[in-house]
């Protein structure tokens, strides 16, 4: 019976993290959503639905919006492949932890490189988040003059 779940689980898993992946890469930025007023139809393949969460998404975490489908998708192919092996909350809790440092990592990162012209939105690659954490750091270190 555990190992039925650990599959239903793992499944789910992986397809939440290619739902999101391909409702990323499908993303027009002239679909109507909750931030653009479009007339017309929504292009995006998973509709409305669709639209709303890959718009939601890059605005918030940029392109490390891709990282929270890699995480889902892993640990969906962790969650199928290995065997059942009990957990504590505390490994679970620092392995999500782990995860979610490395979304803001990544968004971080990213946030610090040049925006191309062809990026449609008003923050950078990083996302809200990105920015915010790419300036909390920088702000401190450019008032005392330090370089980078």
């Amino acid at each position: 019976m555990a190992r039925a779940g650990a599959l239903f689980s793992g499944g789910l898993l992986l397809l939440a993290g290619g739902f999101i992946a391909f409702s990323l890469y499908d993303h027009n930025p002239l679909d109507p959503s909750w931030n653009v007023a479009a007339a017309g139809p929504v292009s995006h393949s998973f509709g409305a639905l669709g639209a709303n969460l890959a718009d939601l998404m890059l605005q918030i975490l940029g392109w490390a919006a891709g990282g929270i489908a890699l995480v889902f998708a892993g640990w969906g192919v962790m969650k199928l492949t290995r065997p059942i092996q009990p957990r504590s909350f505390a490994f679970k809790f620092l392995r999500l932890s782990a995860a979610g440092f490395a979304v803001l990592g990544f968004a971080l990162a990213v946030a610090a490189l040049p925006i191309p012209e062809s990026w449609p939105f008003a923050t950078g690659l990083g996302g809200i988040i990105g920015d915010g954490l790419l300036f909390t750091l920088t702000n401190p270190l450019e008032s005392l003059g330090v370089p980078g």
